[in-house]
């Protein structure tokens, strides 16, 4: 409504029949958890940019509700216009996909061993610089594969950057060509990560940046979506 009409392009329902709502002036913890985690399914299953502008939720079903109402509730933690690129497009196969994937997503949201990970996918939303996304991206990447190989904390960085593009490469790669093309994407991602933080600006065309961004994020974003589902 008002401004917002435009934001609106699918909508998601979820009921849950065990879980008392709190008040009309509160969203009840189920329906807030539910709205999350939609946002980061959505978020795993493509690149573009999209977020939670706000939602409303309805108790259903309530005998002593004299006056059934939809309550609304607005989150503006998030920047003004934070979010930009191509539009997102939910397709057919997409809305399967997430009706599947969310479930997962929830269970996966209480494993203390990805939260920095999903910390630093949605920290990346709300940079305005492909740079600092490039740094949310790879400090995901090292939470997810640094303490499976026995190096957190140990090791140069250039050591641990080439462990986690091999280990992250035979992750989610498909064949040995995959995996060399992915490995090699990694090491010239991790590399220019260490240029960033060290103020080295050699080889730091804008094109290369965010093509380097762009497919650490598509990768990040399949080995995310690998772990939940194992």
């Amino acid at each position: 409504m008002g401004m917002f009409h435009g934001d609106v392009r699918a909508v998601v329902e979820y009921k849950d029949m065990q879980e008392k709502w709190t008040s009309a002036l509160q969203i009840p913890i189920p329906a807030f958890t539910a709205a999350q985690t939609v946002v980061l399914a959505l978020r795993l299953l493509n690149s573009q940019p999209v977020g939670l502008s706000g939602y409303h939720w309805q108790p259903v079903d309530q005998p002593f509700l004299r006056f059934p109402r939809h309550i609304g509730s607005f989150n503006f933690n998030e920047p003004p216009l934070a979010y930009f690129g191509t539009p997102y497009v939910l397709t057919a196969s997409d809305a399967d996909m997430l009706a599947a994937l969310w479930p997962q997503v929830q269970r996966a949201t209480r494993d203390d061993r990805l939260t920095v990970a999903f910390t630093r996918l949605a920290d990346s939303y709300l940079r305005t610089k492909d740079e600092d996304r490039l740094i949310d991206y790879w400090t995901a990447l090292e939470s997810l594969f640094l303490q499976s190989l026995s190096l957190s904390g140990g090791g140069s960085q250039v050591q641990q950057g080439s462990l986690v593009a091999a280990a992250l490469a035979h992750y989610i790669g498909a064949n040995a060509s995959e995996r060399a093309g992915i490995a090699n994407t990694l090491v010239d991602s991790h590399r220019l990560r260490g240029a960033i933080i060290h103020a080295d600006k050699n080889n730091r065309t804008s094109e290369k940046v965010t093509e380097l961004v762009t497919r650490t994020g598509e990768y990040l974003r399949a080995a995310l979506r690998k772990r939940i589902q194992e």
